[in-house]
């Protein structure tokens, strides 16, 4: 199970460059663990009217799945969650709220036999606290979700990850919920039959419109590095379309972490990219945004100002075609570590936005956010330690 990914990434790279920030101000909130918890991360995030969902994993003798609860103006409290079905690791990787007080979250456990199960919570108004909820049958070994959307009240979601897929590697999946059950959906495809796809989010905006972002392979040079990309679900016609994205032309590897559509003719997509595919160890990671127009992906953000070189972007929230919030992490010239990062896009123009790290952290990033209205928005991250404990911590604008 996957339970660091973004965490390797906060303590990897240097970089020098100043620090610039300039528009609206990020406050950090206290992220709780459970009851007992010892380290934890926070992986997602959804808010719908006045209540907020975060999710992620915590450690006590073993890692399990954790989630916290945020009721406006309060702060954020531990949810109580059933964390392990099984005996080994569990986390929630995606969440998504429908209303106050109701939510999906999706992720993983460990089984016994290590191949691992998939796992879905659910929240409903009145019961004061998650249940779990059976997904259907795992495509592969090791599967896990990674991103989840619920529509229409939670009576439909489409859940994407990605498992050990034999002799292609990694390989995409989807199940949806059609108010009764968790179903298995005909596998997505990756361009070309190309190797080690993965769906890392997914938002839908209808039953005839979801689109899921991730990667899979490519080869460059001789070399197999990542493609960043998208697939849409059609429920009605039950059909997947792949569709690769923009990236800079001096690209090697790129990838999609976080997707947000207000649309089938506006989604948003942000991850990273790296560049100088002639370099034996590739060139700095730098952040990527790029924007759906119903027909294909536009690079809208891939170097940000001059300051910001090395970067992430990892979580967005559009609340129109005219407005998103994207977060992630950024490597700081100044003190060499790796800090929060949050921009807004407006009407086509990008502004960075200022976010402090949490203070005493040797490495931390925001990895989701969630906006109800304008500058009205939740964030969840993590943040290492100089003993190499990690703790969950939150950001409201």
């Amino acid at each position: 199970m996957k339970r660091f990914l973004s965490l390797a990434l906060l303590v990897s790279a240097v970089a020098t460059f100043p620090v610039a920030a300039q528009g609206s101000t990020w406050s950090l909130k206290t992220n709780p663990l459970p009851s007992g918890g010892k380290e934890g991360t926070a992986r997602g995030v959804s808010c719908a009217a006045t209540f907020c969902a975060s999710v992620g994993d915590f450690k006590t003798s073993i890692w399990g799945a954790s989630g916290d609860e945020l009721l406006e103006p309060g702060e954020w409290k531990s949810a109580e969650i059933l964390a392990n079905p099984g005996p080994k690791n569990g986390d929630l990787r995606g969440v998504s709220c429908w209303a106050a007080e109701e939510c999906r979250a999706a992720g993983a456990y460990g089984t016994s036999g290590g191949t691992g199960e998939l796992l879905v919570e659910v929240r409903l108004e009145g019961q004061k606290k998650w249940e779990q909820q059976t997904a259907g049958k795992s495509p592969g070994s090791t599967p896990e979700f990674r991103g989840i959307s619920c529509i229409l009240s939670g009576t439909y979601c489409l859940a994407v990850g990605q498992f050990a897929g034999g002799v292609k590697g990694e390989a995409a999946f989807a199940q949806e919920w059609n108010s009764a059950n968790w179903i298995p959906l005909a596998a997505p495809e990756n361009p070309g039959n190309r190797k080690h796809g993965h769906l890392t989010s997914v938002s839908c905006v209808s039953k005839t419109f979801c689109m899921a972002a991730g990667g899979w392979g490519r080869e460059v040079l001789g070399k197999e590095v990542i493609q960043a990309g998208s697939m849409t679900y059609n429920k009605t016609e039950k059909i997947w379309a792949p569709i690769e994205a923009a990236e800079p032309a001096t690209a090697e590897n790129g990838d999609f972490y976080a997707i947000s559509c207000v649309s089938s003719t506006f989604c948003m997509a942000v991850g990273n990219w790296k560049e100088n595919p002639e370099l034996e160890t590739g060139g700095p990671t730098r952040i990527l945004a790029d924007i759906w127009n119903g027909t294909k992906w536009t690079v809208s953000l891939s170097s940000g100002p001059a300051s910001i070189n090395e970067g992430t972007l990892r979580g967005v929230s559009c609340l129109s075609a005219e407005e998103c919030e994207v977060v992630g992490d950024y490597i700081n010239a100044t003190t060499l570590k790796r800090e929060p990062l949050a921009y807004v896009y407006k009407k086509g123009t990008w502004e960075r936005q200022t976010v402090a790290a949490p203070v005493g952290a040797t490495a931390s990033g925001l990895e989701a956010v969630s906006c109800k209205a304008a500058e009205k928005c939740q964030a969840t991250g993590t943040e290492a330690t100089s003993t190499l404990e990690f703790f969950p911590f939150a950001a409201t604008l």
